[in-house]
């Protein structure tokens, strides 16, 4: 996606400071949020698993590519066991967890979170100059934009295999918290504390 417009370098003042607020993004050893850089597939389940305090005593992924002595492994183990991975992400059991993240692909984790605490549709499907109806991520990205936490470029594209930028991670990991209104946390009902009794806990 080749940008002839501006596009967003930083997240917004407000964005920001949920982020450190919450404490659910660290910064390099000088304290710099560098939110022009792309973001892992690691690092962006790790954050949502951090952010919505997702934990269940699990380890193992089984992915070929995550071992399970990376820093990742049990956040990504939890995120698969929850289904907050779709299967489109992966690909011959391999989950990639160093690659860059696309746009497209939050879309589909978007949605996934989504269907893990319920959240409706509130703001009806929306089109995109770029994204045909049998795009890869079409359905998730109309749907993800539906909810009102990915959203296009002021041209009317949403570029689906751009990488994603950390300032667009923060202002998405907001939005996310802001779904409905509300915030969720997800616990496990096996071990109790589960206030709905389908596996989510609201706060």
């Amino acid at each position: 996606c080749v940008f002839a417009l501006e596009v967003p370098s930083a997240a917004t003042t407000e964005t920001i400071n949920t982020i450190k607020l919450l404490e659910i993004a660290n910064g390099d050893e000088n304290g710099n949020m560098n939110y022009s850089k792309t973001v892992t597939r690691a690092e962006f389940v790790t954050l949502i698993m951090n952010t919505f305090n997702i934990s269940r005593n699990i380890k193992k992924s089984g992915y070929n590519d995550v071992a399970e002595e990376a820093w990742y492994a049990k956040p990504i183990a939890m995120a698969k066991n929850i289904k907050l991975i779709p299967d489109k992400l992966t690909e011959n059991n391999n989950f990639y967890p160093d690659r860059a993240l696309t746009r497209g692909e939050v879309s589909a984790i978007v949605l996934a979170y989504a269907d893990i605490i319920g959240a409706d549709n509130a703001e009806g499907f929306k089109t995109f100059t770029d994204v045909s109806d049998f795009g890869i991520w079409a359905e998730e990205i109309k749907q993800a934009a539906a909810l009102g936490v990915l959203n296009g470029y002021p041209d009317g594209r949403f570029c689906a295999d751009k990488n994603i930028t950390r300032a667009e991670i923060a202002e998405v990991v907001k939005k996310m918290l802001e779904l409905k209104g509300r915030r969720y946390f997800y616990v496990d009902p096996q071990n109790g504390d589960d206030e709905n009794n389908d596996g989510t806990s609201q706060k």
